[in-house]
């Protein structure tokens, strides 16, 4: 003890007695306390439920779910590509006739694998020499009226 007052002096002065006490009849009264509480059932209460649900936590999350799909919107909307038909880039075309190279059109219709370009020369003059025979026109003829 007295190692104890050489080493510290505000400890020892401390008296050794149990400050702690157990209220009269506790152990008594417990078990209805705990029985009550028990059987009491829980109300619903619409502020515990507004708490829970904005909870800072959830807050965080819903707020970056709205950002989320707010951004989302914005980015596709920017992103819809507006399709033209065909007659609106023939009269395009049309209009601005003396902007464009003959020989870039021919290059895009040369080497675009979507445009057929097959000879039908062929079936034509086929078709033309039939048409001379069965109404017997003369090749001299012809060659007059050109």
């Amino acid at each position: 003890m007295e190692d104890l007052s050489k080493i510290a002096p505000n400890l020892s002065k401390i008296k050794k007695e149990n400050s702690f006490k157990v209220p009269d009849n506790y152990f008594d009264d417990f078990p209805t306390i705990i029985q009550e509480k028990i059987s009491t059932k829980p109300t619903f209460s619409f502020s515990k439920y507004l708490f829970f649900i904005f909870r800072p936590q959830f807050i965080a999350v819903f707020s970056l779910i709205v950002i989320f799909f707010v951004s989302y919107s914005i980015f596709n909307s920017h992103l819809k590509t507006n399709t033209l038909s065909s007659n609106d880039i023939a009269e395009y075309i049309e209009q601005n006739q003396y902007d464009y190279d003959e020989d870039l059109f021919v290059d895009v219709i040369v080497n675009d694998p979507n445009i057929d370009i097959t000879d039908d020369s062929d079936k034509n003059n086929k078709e033309i020499t039939d048409y001379l025979i069965n109404n017997d026109i003369d090749y001299s003829t012809l060659v007059n009226g050109l």
